[in-house]
């Protein structure tokens, strides 16, 4: 599932570094701009709604505070996530 994925976002980034040169003769640079941008965000939403996902499937199994850590996530993303995984209980 995961190398579907990465598959999946390497080739969209293929395509749209392929197709800009084309749009951007035309006077289309600010819109193919705004298409790499707008990929970009979704790419890092959906990572960090996957990191807060994970994060609290973790330490429900751990048996772990799950929301106080859902919370943390989701206001200091990564940092966040360092945070848990130096100071969460070992297995």
């Amino acid at each position: 599932m995961k190398r579907n994925l990465l598959a999946l976002v390497v080739l969209s980034l293929m395509v749209l570094f392929l197709v800009a040169p084309a749009f951007a003769d035309d006077g289309a640079a600010p819109l193919v701009g705004c298409a790499i941008g707008g990929f970009v965000l979704l790419v890092s939403l959906g990572l960090w709604g996957y990191m807060m996902f994970w994060v609290y499937k973790d330490t429900q199994a751990r048996g772990e505070n799950s929301l106080l850590w859902l919370l943390i996530i989701f206001f200091t993303g990564l940092i966040g996530l360092v945070i848990y995984l130096v100071v969460r209980k070992k297995e």
